[in-house]
């Protein structure tokens, strides 16, 4: 099945890319151009809290978020979840690891959280924002028990102490998303 299918069995119509890397941004612009899905970037946390608060307001609300951790403020990311949260957005965090390192075993790769481990390489390469998404739309196809949910609950103190009931309810979406 190809990621546009993938994309259209899961419901995700919209997506929102956060990253304060212009390298980063181009290569996910180029990725995602070539997809049929709509993809709005942002450039900073604050940029991005503005435009799921606005996708709410204008009942377009995003069908999935992609999120880098360390922007403006060392973990302005984690805040950028939590408002996606909000809006019961499947909301990841995209980031970068070992990125001075060089390229072996414990050299780059980009990481993708809640828990669905990391992709080797930098985020700088549009093949990584395909991998990326690929791993992600394979998750949500997935539906209950998935590692993503099983990673809501233990991570919800990180994401602002997230009740299990956001939990639950963020799990509901993504299986009312694969319908």
């Amino acid at each position: 099945m190809t990621i546009d299918e993938k994309l259209k069995q899961t419901n995700i119509t919209r997506i929102l890319v956060v990253d304060d890397t212009p390298e980063n941004l181009v290569a996910a612009k180029n990725y995602f151009e070539n997809l049929d899905v709509k993809v709005d970037y942002a450039t900073n946390g604050v940029s991005a809290i503005e435009k799921i608060t606005q996708s709410y307001e204008e009942k377009d609300v995003y069908s999935l978020l992609l999120s880098d951790l360390q922007m403006e403020e060392r973990n302005s990311g984690l805040d950028v979840v939590r408002e996606g949260s909000k809006y019961l957005i499947p909301s990841f965090i995209v980031t970068g690891r070992n990125y001075d390192q060089p390229h072996n075993h414990h050299g780059p790769s980009t990481q993708i959280e809640p828990y669905l481990g990391s992709i080797a390489g930098k985020k700088e390469d549009e093949n990584i924002w395909m991998q990326v998404l690929e791993k992600v739309v394979d998750n949500i196809s997935e539906g209950e028990g998935t590692p993503f949910y099983k990673a809501l609950s233990r991570y919800r103190s990180y994401i602002g102490g997230m009740s299990e009931n956001i939990a639950d309810l963020s799990m509901t979406r993504f299986n009312h998303l694969k319908r």
